[in-house]
């Protein structure tokens, strides 16, 4: 039973430092590409603007059509001022 015991306390071990060092791991990536962009940005206002989104996007596939009469008129109206933009 004391054999058991110690088993689950060493796994419980192993698992721990292992989501401990993914966690940390993660965060060394987010860093290191914060970093990057720090170190290209000339200024402050270029960096906070690099600074990608907390926010999930959402993905357009590009090589689709819409066809103009199907879409809303409000968002034909942003879609073009996004575009006019860039």
């Amino acid at each position: 039973m004391e054999i058991i015991g110690l088993i689950i306390i060493f796994i419980g071990t192993l698992a721990f430092i292992y989501f401990w060092q993914e966690k940390r791991d993660k965060s060394e990536e987010q860093r290191f590409r914060e970093f990057v962009i720090a170190n290209k940005s000339k200024d402050v206002n270029e960096y906070v603007t690099a600074l990608p989104s907390t926010e999930k996007l959402e993905i357009l596939k590009q090589d689709e059509f819409q066809d103009v009469n199907d879409v809303d008129p409000e968002e034909l109206l942003i879609a073009i001022k996004k575009q006019n933009e860039n």
